[in-house]
């Protein structure tokens, strides 16, 4: 199973330990020294993985995907303020530092790798909602029973259908090749600030190239 950083501490402490919200509870803008990954109880600044979790591995050009579970952000209506269910975005680099401050990359970035500092590119951006995930709600039960049937839920996800959102692997970095021994870093941002609130949560992982 390929998983984030630092999966088999978040399975020790729970789902809190991995949940990264910007800006913490209680305030509503974003520090320039806000890192993009979550540092603790569960540190996903380094890359830390295990013989259970390993790092996932792939080719240069392959296509990954990466799933998440909506949890009620699709399949319940959304609160007040919120007009969808938000953007993710997803940036790799092959100078992954600690320190990177997600003011420094988020919408900095771009696809042609010339956004911001130049470390980094943006690989992928769409919809939080892949119009095919859902999960089984006690109420509201809408988008359930407008999908399940059309999208039955893969092997091991149980009774829901976990979201998706995929990107290729990049052959170049700026001027770099990738190659055999390279490890690509992903910083998944998921955005759902609306018009008063900002609201992102990210997720980092690893990319071995083969």
């Amino acid at each position: 199973m390929q998983a984030p950083r630092n999966s088999s501490e978040f399975l020790a402490l729970g789902d809190a330990s991995m949940t990264y919200l910007l800006p913490p509870a209680g305030r509503n803008y974003l520090y320039e020294t806000d890192l993009i990954c979550k540092q603790e109880p569960a540190d996903q600044t380094i890359q830390n993985y295990t013989q259970a979790y390993p790092m996932l591995q792939a080719r240069s050009n392959s296509t990954i995907a990466l799933r998440y579970q909506e949890n009620g952000h699709i399949s319940l209506p959304l609160p007040p303020g919120k007009l969808d269910a938000g953007t993710i975005y997803l940036y790799g680099t092959l100078t992954s530092m600690p320190s990177d401050q997600v003011l420094s990359i988020h919408r900095k970035w771009n696809a042609a790798g010339t956004g911001g500092d130049r470390r980094g590119l943006l690989m992928a951006e769409r919809s939080f909602d892949d119009l095919e995930c859902y999960q089984t709600p006690q109420e509201n039960r809408t988008v359930y029973n407008s999908r399940h049937i059309l999208f039955p839920p893969d092997p091991g996800q149980g009774q829901n259908r976990w979201c998706r959102i995929t990107f290729e692997m990049p052959e170049y970095m700026g001027e770099t090749q990738l190659g055999a021994g390279q490890i690509l870093s992903v910083y998944w941002v998921w955005d759902w600030s609306s018009n008063s609130t900002v609201q992102i949560y990210t997720t980092c992982l690893d990319v071995q190239l083969v």
